[in-house]
């Protein structure tokens, strides 16, 4: 065996999804199927969340981590007599009724001072009857998602986005792109990414008639 390999055999155990999932195997990573049998979705009316652990056994011992998942679909279809597209959420339209959230707090500026205060913000968001924020042109705190995730607001994320094109902007922004989906796409609250905030960073593009409009 080669160094660091363990003892024995190794399971990795999923649990809070109806049944658990055990696989022994000997690899640094490997990809697996959990099955869920009859889902239920989550909908901003409904936001049910699984809460699972993940734990991997071994003769040296038991390691967990707890976590959680939901499950849903984004889509974008017309309806029937409409020449427009909607938002299907879990295959069916969803109207957005929603607020632009500039994250402004008079306690923190752009950071939340407590854990409280940002489920606050939701709840808030929740009581005027909307059903989603679009976060102005932030990486907001994983906290906010996870009380959007937990009660039911969705979220349209804005990328940061640049005043002038330039390899070097143009590299931050790619960065910057990844690295909010690599760190936030798991969450089932957010439903939209917004590339460009208003055209910013594109200095020139083109109308539906082909002119040329420059927002240097």
């Amino acid at each position: 065996a080669a160094a660091g390999d363990p003892p024995g055999p190794v399971k990795l155990l999923v649990h809070g999804v109806g049944q658990d999932v055990a696989l022994t195997k000997r690899s640094e990573t490997f990809e697996f199927v959990v099955p869920v049998p009859d889902p239920i979705l989550w909908h901003p009316d409904r936001p049910h969340l699984y809460d699972s652990e993940v734990a991997v056994v071994s003769p040296a011992g038991r390691d967990a981590v707890r976590t959680y998942f939901g499950m849903r679909t984004v889509t974008t279809g017309k309806l029937p007599g409409r020449d427009y597209e909607y938002i299907f959420l879990n295959g069916k339209p969803v109207y957005l009724l929603g607020a632009l959230d500039q994250s402004f707090h008079p306690k923190g500026l752009h950071t939340f001072p407590t854990d409280a205060d940002i489920r606050r913000d939701v709840e808030i968001s929740k009581e005027c009857g909307l059903n989603f924020l679009r976060i102005h042109i932030k990486a907001d705190e994983p906290r906010l998602y996870y009380w959007a995730d937990k009660l039911g607001l969705m979220m349209m994320c804005d990328v940061p986005s640049p005043w002038e094109d330039t390899p070097r902007m143009r590299r931050t922004w790619e960065e910057t792109f990844r690295g909010m989906v690599q760190r936030d796409f798991n969450h089932p609250c957010i439903f939209s990414w917004v590339l460009f905030h208003e055209t910013w960073g594109l200095p020139k593009h083109r109308t539906p008639e082909g002119q040329a409009v420059s927002h240097a």
